[in-house]
């Protein structure tokens, strides 16, 4: 089902928050969009997965877009490039 790339290993969360200390809610202020965006099929959701539960208990605010049935592909490049700019480009409230 998986289509490339399949790298069978996630982060350690560990590491992943040894690497980036500045990690916190804080962030948020700085941030005008966290975006995260995967395909169902794509090898790395597991690891986008728990990299994303690392930020999410650390508070910060993030954007997740899980699109069924796409891998690591350019028809879902293509589709999520629209989605992507409509939400960097609105305005802040």
């Amino acid at each position: 089902m998986r289509r490339v790339p399949d790298l069978g290993k996630t982060i350690d969360p560990v590491k992943f928050v040894h690497f980036f200390p500045m990690l916190g809610p804080e962030l948020n202020n700085r941030l005008h969009l966290f975006y995260w965006s995967v395909g169902s099929n794509d090898g790395l959701l597991e690891c986008l997965h728990d990299a994303k539960k690392v930020f999410d208990e650390k508070g910060v605010k993030t954007t997740w877009i899980e699109r069924l049935g796409y891998g690591h592909e350019w028809s879902f490049w293509r589709l999520d490039l629209q989605d992507f700019s409509a939400r960097l480009f609105k305005p802040n409230k």
